[in-house]
């Protein structure tokens, strides 16, 4: 793997150490000196308003960073602006193709820094020709990359300067991982990435001419969105396949600028076949890095892949592929010999994909002429009522895709308490900021406001809160949905099934319960009782029968669904290993540790075999493995896959996520139960500023961390605080009339 430091995986662009560079001077940090957890070992590159550096990290995780640092002289509201939208874009991203922030503070002297996942990997278009991948192997290298834009995109944040340098390929297992970075000079679209706006001056270019879209090139920003990074991944495209850029690069480094945005805007780019036929020996040097000679090049770039590439760096945006994912999923149906959407729409076409897909049959039936030209002519006719059929079903699926998505991020991810913590905050402050305009003396003040919180201690604004969401949004969308969508029932179910797994997530069971069993009904009778839509929201049905308390009907409802779904599916499919954990915490929560033994075991050996060590879905197969050892009363086993997945989950979701911070509590109670008390301490101190940090210091969940601290100080004899710790404590159930919630968790917690 290449060691280059502009090729180091930095989320921004830098020129290599040593080159000059205006206030690179007197950065003030130097190999050997610590920031925080933090050693610089080296710099790696330096851009206009940043240092980036090569650090290790010694504690909680010892591990390898990038850690970018504001350099003096740099600290404009601008600079410190643009410096914080960078890292705060950075932040909003969790794919496993996106470079990751782990940590964010500052230097003594007061500069700001943060600390990101270290790649050390190589361009894509490098990495391509050095392994010499044929064109399949360069496109299936190309999805994901596709499908990391498209994760930004639904974080609302544009990248503006996708090139292969800010595409870096690093081997991970045994094959090649795409990682996006450098979001420095990206866009938020209808949010504002910090409190301070970013102005670019006026006449300054952000982004590579070379990569630019047209409407990117004129500078106003106005006209700058999504489709801008589907231009650029075209032009990417267009490089993996043929070697070179789509517009001579000299003629863009002796250009003016003017001159660039006229070419951009005026001239017609060349199909790719075309190109590589225009390149004479440079083109046969192209088609040996793709394990090809040069006519044998322009042979499969023709068709497809030149109408792919052609569409995607369309100068009218509007017809470019409207995003990301609509250009990775032509370059599927190429890879899959399905007929893609930019062709055009002739039968022939259509027919030599058909015999591609088909080739065995066709030969058989291609036997006489007679019968080659009956099924030609059958072929044509289904391919245009296939086609038509495709377009409506397209159609209602893009309208599906844009309802579901916008129901998800307008409900998802809703914290019922915080919310409930924040109207009486709200309420309160409301309340005094009357009193002060009547006048009211600070003794009056507080004495009513004494008067105020013991009226308040006897209301749940949790309840309020959840009771709110329930009547005025999700019984509504419920409402809506069942009228809106009655003779669309595959469209009315997926729209359900999102409600649903939004209610569970929430809190809203009995509601979430009744609306997965209609989008179960709905699904069953439209796409009957083995499609996998249909055996998915069965096994969501038994997470929800699970949740309600009803362990029997739950059992049989996941066990139904996973005999399906092995047989189906196959043993080692995710929806799969999704159900055989699914059977096993049934049976644990039921007591039937003997019972869960060997669904707990299949579903850990399916994920390891399936998933990425990157990949989420890892975490609950490795923690059930830990509770189910634990279960058993053998805690010194237990121990490796609970720190497994606590260090898991750091790496994929961050030190702040909640599934960490819930494993800081667990492991620092299985250590306790195993008497190791010394070590128990670090544990619940994280969960404790992490819930504090996350959600403050009366939502529940930071009563609980705190409640295990002050047992655990009173048990190793520091009684004075572990007092004091449990006086919070009350004090805290009191104002957040928690009890019930507090009376579920802290028994499992401490």
């Amino acid at each position: 793997m290449s060691e280059d430091p502009e090729h180091s995986g930095l989320a921004c662009t830098v020129s290599k150490p040593g080159e000059s560079s205006e206030g690179s001077e007197a950065t003030l940090v130097r190999p050997g000196d610590r920031l925080g957890n933090y050693k610089i070992m080296e710099q790696l590159g330096e851009g206009g308003f940043a240092v980036v550096f090569l650090a290790e990290q010694d504690r909680p995780v010892r591990r390898r960073v990038a850690l970018k640092i504001l350099k003096l002289g740099m600290d404009t509201k601008e600079v410190i602006a643009r410096f914080e939208a960078e890292r705060q874009a950075l932040a909003l991203m969790d794919h496993v193709n996106v470079a990751k922030v782990f940590d964010a503070g500052a230097t003594e002297s007061g500069r700001p820094y943060f600390v990101m996942e270290y790649v050390a990997g190589t361009p894509v278009t490098e990495y391509c020709d050095r392994h010499r991948l044929s064109l399949p192997e360069r496109l299936e290298l190309f999805i994901p990359v596709c499908e990391a834009v498209q994760h930004a995109h639904q974080k609302a944040i544009i990248h503006r300067d996708i090139k292969p340098s800010n595409v870096l390929v690093a081997n991970r297992e045994g094959r090649p991982v795409p990682k996006v970075i450098d979001f420095g000079v990206s866009k938020a679209l209808g949010q504002r990435l910090v409190e301070k706006t970013i102005h670019t001056a006026q006449g300054q270019l952000i982004g590579t001419p070379m990569y630019m879209s047209p409407e990117q090139a004129e500078m106003s920003g106005e006209n700058v969105d999504t489709r801008s990074d589907v231009y650029s991944l075209g032009v990417v495209l267009y490089e993996l396949l043929t070697g070179v850029l789509p517009f001579d690069p000299d003629d863009f480094r002796k250009a003016s600028f003017a001159t660039i945005q006229r070419i951009l805007r005026e001239e017609e780019i060349p199909r790719p076949s075309a190109r590589v036929a225009g390149l004479g020996g440079e083109g046969e040097a192209s088609a040996r890095h793709r394990q090809l000679d040069a006519q044998s090049l322009q042979k499969e770039l023709r068709g497809d892949l030149d109408w792919i590439a052609l569409k995607a760096l369309e100068k009218d945006r509007g017809r470019r592929y409207d995003t990301p994912r609509a250009l990775a999923e032509d370059v599927a149906r190429h890879l899959g010999h399905e007929a893609v959407l930019a062709s055009p729409p002739s039968v022939g076409y259509r027919a030599r994909k058909f015999v591609q897909r088909n080739a065995a049959a066709v030969f058989v039936v291609g036997a006489t002429l007679l019968m080659l030209l009956v099924l030609a002519a059958a072929t044509a006719i289904q391919a245009r009522r296939v086609a038509a059929e495709r377009d409506v079903a397209r159609r209602a699926q893009a309208e599906l895709e844009k309802l579901t998505e916008f129901q998800a991020r307008q409900l998802g991810g809703v914290d019922v308490e915080l919310m409930g913590l924040r109207m009486r905050d709200h309420l309160r402050r409301g309340v005094q900021a009357s009193m002060r305009r009547a006048g009211a003396s600070p003794e009056e003040l507080e004495r009513r406001t004494a008067e105020l919180e013991r009226l308040l201690s006897g209301t749940s604004f949790t309840d309020l809160a959840l009771s709110t969401l329930e009547e005025n949004i999700f019984r509504t969308t419920s409402s809506a949905v069942g009228e809106q969508f009655s003779e669309q029932p595959l469209v009315k179910a997926r729209l359900l099934q999102t409600l649903a797994d939004t209610s569970r997530e929430i809190g809203l069971l009995e509601l979430a319960l009744d609306t997965q069993k209609e989008a179960l009904g709905l699904r069953r009778q439209a796409l009957g009782a083995e499609h996998p839509d249909t055996l998915r929201s069965m096994a969501k049905t038994a997470v929800l029968l699970r949740d309600r308390g009803r362990l029997e009907e739950a059992e049989r409802v996941a066990a139904e669904a996973l005999s399906a779904q092995q047989r189906v599916l196959g043993a080692h499919h995710p929806d799969t290993i999704t159900s055989l954990t699914s059977v096993g915490v049934i049976r644990l929560d039921k007591g039937d540790v003997a019972g869960a033994i060997e669904p707990i075991h299949d579903a850990l050996a399916g994920t390891r075999a399936s998933f990425s060590e990157d990949d989420e879905r890892i975490l609950p197969a490795i923690h059930l493995m830990g509770r189910l050892l634990a279960e058993q009363g053998r805690l010194a086993e237990a121990e490796p896959f609970y720190r497994e997945a606590l260090e898991s989950s750091r790496r994929i979701h961050g030190e702040y996520h909640r599934f960490t911070l819930l494993m800081c509590n667990e492991m620092g109670y299985l250590l306790f139960s195993q008497g190791k008390r010394a070590e128990v301490e670090p544990f619940y101190r994280r969960a404790l500023d992490g819930n504090r940090r996350l959600l403050g210091d009366e939502h529940p969940n930071t009563l609980l961390s705190l409640n295990n601290m002050g047992f655990l100080m009173q048990t190793l004899g520091r009684f004075e605080v572990g007092e004091a710790l449990e006086e919070i404590v009350l004090r805290g159930l009191e104002t957040s009339k928690s009890h019930q919630r507090f009376a579920d968790e802290a028994p499992r917690l401490r």
